[in-house]
């Protein structure tokens, strides 16, 4: 049984960090200025990122020594990259070494989030007004939340919903994020498909095979 604690801590860790972009901000503010990559590894190695099809690796974004990964349309990112069917901005944040805490205790989680103490960390910095949770639901021992949150600086321009995952991989947490953009909004379902495409494409390059749905 995890303590609420170590939830707090684990989670405050996760929904803090990545929040902005690193180093000059996204490539694709600027245009595509690279070749299309579509996996990178975190953390020494220890933890590999993939993208969904039709997603290219924000390399500029990205700070792998943080845990950090940016991903964003090839079309944008990418010379020459081709524009995914459904189009947004996907990032990674990747927990230290035995911060799992997801699996087995989804249901913890899952009403932990739904809390006043959970929305103070889906807010990461700013105001918990601008936090509403909606959905939050357990699939594949992963827990997700789908949640209003006004989009700010580097987020301006895209949609005031977020699709966010809690999963554990290996030993750590990692949590993924989906916004849709204002000029091509993405529906409830397109990006629950696509957050569960992502984190199928993370799986898979950690060679990890996924438990059978829990609910």
């Amino acid at each position: 049984m995890i303590t609420r604690r170590r939830l707090a801590l684990a989670c405050a860790v996760l929904a803090l960090a990545g929040c902005e972009p690193s180093g000059g901000g996204f490539s694709f503010l600027t245009g595509p200025s690279a070749s299309a990559v579509t996996q990178v590894k975190l953390l020494d190695g220890e933890v590999i990122v993939a993208t969904p099809s039709g997603y290219c690796i924000d390399r500029n974004a990205t700070r792998a020594d943080l845990g950090f990964a940016a991903e964003a349309s090839c079309a944008l990112v990418a010379r020459g990259g081709a524009a995914p069917r459904h189009d947004g901005l996907i990032t990674v944040q990747v927990g230290d070494g035995d911060s799992a805490i997801v699996t087995g205790q989804e249901n913890t989680l899952r009403n932990f989030l739904k809390s006043d103490e959970g929305k103070q960390l889906l807010a990461g910095d700013g105001p918990v007004r601008g936090i509403s949770v909606g959905k939050t639901g357990i699939w594949n021992h992963v827990v997700e939340v789908y949640l209003n949150s006004v989009p700010e600086g580097e987020f301006e321009g895209f949609q005031p919903v977020e699709w966010r995952a809690f999963f554990d991989l290996k030993d750590r947490l990692v949590t993924i994020r989906l916004r849709g953009y204002d000029r091509a909004p993405l529906s409830f379902e397109q990006g629950q498909a696509l957050l569960r495409t992502a984190i199928d494409a993370m799986i898979q390059a950690n060679s990890v095979v996924a438990a059978p749905e829990t609910g």
